[in-house]
């Protein structure tokens, strides 16, 4: 969002984001104090979050995490929120077999579910879901995605992510800037992964006072697929004429993304963040293609779980599927998974 990287805007809105600015250090103060209950589960927690509001990808992390600890041996669980779903309270969207649609399992969720095959639980309360995935499925170790500001549920590694080329913006917190708490809240992480980064970043100075262990990565696409889960290498659409359109976060990334693969694309349109897609809008992108003399309709992985439910229109859309890359720093990761291999087997914390 533009806006938050204008300092024009963080002054307007200063009044504003001082009383939301205590309202989370109180917050804040009163957990680390223990004054808010913190619930426990008996087995190892990572939690992979962030500390501004929009897209850095996050959920390509939380999915490398799964997949690394199942390489391990691991029956693994990941709890999320579930924004953007249809429903309410506590859903499991994953038994590890079966996955409910993503209009009540939430789309990224689903997504995870797919790629990783794990238990997956969503819940308001992610205390709840957690105690859900160790009583009833037995899961050795829980993944919390986006959970960094939701301290009810202990866990034993804070894992922070920061984009490496938008970073913290103008530096102010909600609703001037888009920070959701100050940068002090760093001090809680255990580890920091740039994602965006470029090989050899150098760490900013406001990053490197709090001396975490830094990890660099970056996105990168691996392959396209349609809506009948079949998968195409990626030169597969260089030179294709075709509308990119998303419901993500930041989707001026995903469309340069697509660009970067040589696909010609002649129109994009974007959609709010979880946008849950009617019949009307693939109608409305099918028309769109037509009137672009388009080859193909596409998008990201998180909008093809929400599209395939019964979408059949007569012009190809495929997802491109992305997966993250580790420049540097994976070892501070392998550190958090030996640590959990470690303590399978007994309580875990610290």
């Amino acid at each position: 969002m533009r806006l938050f990287s204008s300092k024009i805007w963080a002054f307007c809105m200063s009044p504003f984001s001082f009383i939301y600015y205590l309202i989370v250090a109180l917050r804040n103060w009163a957990y680390d104090r223990e004054w808010l209950a913190i619930h426990r589960v008996a087995i190892p927690v990572i939690a992979v979050g962030n500390i501004t509001v929009g897209g850095v990808g996050k959920t390509p992390l939380v999915i490398w995490f799964a997949q690394r600890l199942q390489k391990q041996g691991l029956r693994v669980g990941i709890v999320s929120r579930g924004y953007g779903r249809a429903s309410k309270g506590l859903v499991v969207v994953s038994d590890g077999n079966h996955i409910v649609c993503a209009n009540e399992g939430g789309d990224e969720p689903v997504m995870i579910a797919n790629r990783c095959q794990a238990v997956v639980i969503v819940c308001e309360d992610r205390a709840t879901a957690a105690r859900k995935a160790v009583e009833s499925y037995h899961v050795d170790v829980i993944v919390l995605d986006d959970a960094f500001q939701h301290r009810r549920l202990y866990r034993d590694w804070n894992v922070v992510m920061i984009h490496g080329k938008q970073q913290f913006g103008n530096g102010s917190v909600l609703p001037g800037g888009p920070l959701r708490e100050s940068i002090g809240g760093l001090n809680r992480a255990d580890v920091l992964v740039f994602s965006h980064a470029a090989g050899g970043q150098e760490v900013p100075e406001s990053v490197a006072r709090f001396q975490k262990p830094v990890v660099q990565s970056t996105h990168q696409p691996e392959q396209w697929m349609d809506l009948a889960d079949q998968t195409y290498p990626l030169p597969y659409l260089k030179g294709k004429r075709v509308v990119a359109f998303s419901g993500i976060a930041n989707p001026n990334a995903f469309f340069k993304t697509v660009s970067e693969q040589g696909c010609v694309v002649v129109a994009e349109k974007s959609f709010p963040d979880h946008h849950a897609f009617s019949n009307e809008d693939i109608t409305s992108l099918v028309h769109l293609a037509r009137l672009h003399t388009a080859d193909a309709l596409v998008m990201t992985e998180k909008d093809r779980v929400k599209i395939k439910q019964g979408s059949s229109p007569d012009i190809p859309m495929f997802s491109l599927n992305i997966s993250l890359k580790i420049i540097s720093g994976q070892d501070v990761l392998d550190q958090i998974v030996h640590s959990v291999l470690k303590a399978k087997g007994g309580s875990c914390g610290r």
